[in-house]
């Protein structure tokens, strides 16, 4: 099975996030577009330590991000492969475009907490 990048269906688009997103395997698969300065602290909140409890491994195609985790932090830079362990929350830096690839199970567990919060922000 493949995917060209354009032909991935839209399932978020809302906060200057686009995302795409298709299952591949056991993984969903994610090209998403990011805003400089993006807050995702308040989607992840309810999830143990508010944190992203989803893996990833992906390629940041554009951009900056802090990688924010309990004990450390790392950046990720245009160009980079990257595995993010769980219990990160991502800081976008500057605009950025990523290719992600999680583990369907956990990602879908962590989309639905993001659609709740998210729900509650609009009330």
């Amino acid at each position: 099975m493949r995917y060209a990048l354009k032909d991935l269906p839209v399932v978020f688009a809302e906060l200057g996030i686009v995302t795409r997103e298709a299952a591949l395997g056991d993984f969903d698969v994610s090209y998403e577009m990011l805003p400089a300065n993006l807050d995702l602290a308040p989607l992840f909140r309810g999830l143990p330590d508010d944190l992203c409890q989803c893996a990833h491994w992906g390629y940041l195609l554009r951009g900056r991000v802090r990688v924010k985790y309990r004990d450390r932090e790392e950046i990720i830079q245009a160009g980079d492969c990257f595995y993010m362990e769980p219990g990160h929350l991502p800081v976008f830096e500057e605009n950025s475009e990523w290719i992600v690839f999680s583990p369907r199970g956990q990602h879908r567990m962590t989309a639905d907490a993001v659609r709740r919060n998210r729900a509650m922000q609009r009330r």
